[in-house]
């Protein structure tokens, strides 16, 4: 009997297969003759996979490797956005330690896909020098910071006893909030429950900053926060009627609010005036009492978990219920004549809207009674409760239908949890490098041309109506009557300007 002849049995196992076949034995700690069952092959087969592993794993890393000049272009975005982190922490206040940079170093290649970044002596050292850090080491910091914190740090006071030692003329509120600007009616969805907690959708927020006494009788000007510089609706205009400043990812950083403060405490003092300015405290804050000195003002950051809770006024309410509904009414206009929602909200555009509804819209009385609602009014001793009345229907200029729509309410309540300050923006910059380094992303829009000047027989006889219509209304403040005279010098001082240079 002929002995049957021998044949060998091939068994193919992809370069997937075998890499996971060393990763269940290396990583699991599962066993060879497990591993063959599962797999269908033969003991000795696991065995010489598993003796090959380096082989193996090589192929794999070759396979994925990118190429150099991607490699390249990954390693210039992690040093532009850590250019960009460095210019927000020194915003912030923020210590630049080396555990920092490096931390910080190690959250952007993992957000741009550099998986050899080590964050090395040399690269560390060379990232220095060019961006000319100068960081401090972590433990002098701290000490720096404890001895600064024992020495300048006044003791802390019951809120409640400082805002009664000031009368409520002189006790004014910073209050920030977020405002996805360019929310149409037709776009809530896109901007439902977004918190932006990493300054993301710098592009469509805007952070406003409402300063004003408890008494309502002083509303100083809106500064509004944006992250472009100029923005291309802003390129022509020379005057605002609200304070534009930029920030990185749209937030109130503490570099911007220390100069408006400064300068406020400036107006004071040539005033003549003291005056306590109150707002709520944020993490983003740092260090803000060791480098502000103030003349006439003083300081007093309620934190949250405050007698008074999170802060929580009704005219910010108000003030969004305005906006959104000049939006929407705006929108049916552009419907009607377009067919279409075609029309799109500019920064311009939200800046008028706003300073509008500011100056206009939000009575003293609505302020006082926000105040009230707060539980701040009965700390000042000039404003009692009885002289403030509740203003939640008095002359809102809402429409009454929308007051009771749902869908109004949930409209103005879009971005009412919308982050306007932090420390972080590590995904905001991401998109902004990622935006700044694909141009055809970003549509060029033309400049505005510029405005030309009317002339002075036009504009005397449309100073001469918007006066006669005036005069025949009623209620008209004695100060808006007065201001026909500063335009009209105004105007021939430009026109003398113009001729002298033509």
């Amino acid at each position: 009997m002929e002995k049957p002849e021998y044949v060998r049995v091939l068994y193919k196992l992809s370069v997937s297969q075998r890499l996971a076949i060393v990763e269940r034995i290396d990583r699991f700690g599962a066993s060879v003759k497990d591993v063959a069952k599962e797999y269908q092959v033969p003991v000795r087969a696991i065995r010489e996979v598993y003796k090959n592993k380096d082989k193996y794993s090589g192929r794999s890393i070759h396979r994925k490797t990118i190429s150099k000049t991607a490699v390249r272009a990954n390693q210039q975005r992690l040093e532009h956005a850590m250019r960009l982190s460095v210019q927000l922490a020194k915003d912030n206040d923020i210590p630049l330690t080396t555990t920092w940079l490096r931390s910080k170093a190690h959250d952007f290649a993992k957000l741009f896909n550099v998986l050899q970044f080590k964050g090395s002596s040399g690269w560390y050292h060379k990232f220095r020098t060019q961006s000319k850090i100068e960081p401090a080491d972590a433990k002098k910091e701290s000490s720096i910071n404890a001895e600064c914190g024992s020495a300048n740090t006044e003791p802390e006071c019951d809120p409640r006893q400082l805002l009664g030692q000031y009368r409520a003329k002189s006790t004014f509120f910073l209050v920030p909030f977020g405002l996805f600007y360019k929310c149409t009616p037709d776009a809530v969805a896109g901007y439902h429950r977004k918190v932006c907690p990493n300054g993301g959708l710098a592009d469509h927020r805007l952070t406003i900053l409402c300063t004003v006494n408890m008494d309502g009788s002083e509303k100083l000007p809106l500064m509004v926060i944006g992250n472009e510089k100029s923005p291309s609706s802003l390129s022509d205009i020379k005057s605002l009627p609200v304070l534009y400043r930029c920030n990185l990812c749209s937030w109130l950083c503490w570099t911007v609010l220390r100069s408006y403060i400064e300068q406020l405490d400036k107006i004071f003092q040539k005033a003549n005036r003291k005056a306590l300015l109150v707002m709520e405290d944020s993490p983003a804050f740092v260090n803000r009492e060791k480098n502000i000195q103030l003349n006439a003002i003083k300081l007093l950051f309620l934190q949250s978990n405050s007698c008074f809770g999170k802060l929580q006024f009704s005219f910010i309410k108000r003030l969004k219920q305005h906006y959104r509904q000049e939006l929407l009414n705006q929108s049916l206009e552009s419907m009607e004549d377009d067919k279409s929602f075609n029309w799109k909200v500019t920064v311009l555009n939200a800046v008028n809207i706003l300073a509008r509804t500011w100056s206009g819209e939000i009575s003293p009385a609505i302020i006082r009674s926000s105040f009230q609602e707060a539980g701040f009014s009965k700390h000042q001793k000039d404003l009692p409760n009885s002289e403030v009345h509740s203003c939640s229907t008095d002359g809102n200029g809402i429409a009454p239908e929308l007051l009771i729509s749902d869908w109004f309410d949930g409209y103005c309540a879009v971005d009412e949890n919308l982050v306007c300050s932090g420390l972080r923006g590590d995904r905001a910059i991401r998109d902004i490098i990622k935006k700044s380094q694909n141009p055809s992303a970003v549509p060029v829009q033309p400049p505005n041309p510029q405005a030309s000047l009317v002339s002075k027989d036009n504009l005397q006889a449309a100073l001469s109506e918007i006066q006669g219509v005036l005069y025949s209304a009623e209620n008209v403040p004695k100060d808006i009557l007065g201001h026909f005279q500063t335009i009209q010098q105004l105007f021939d001082g430009r026109q003398s300007l113009e001729t002298t240079k033509s």
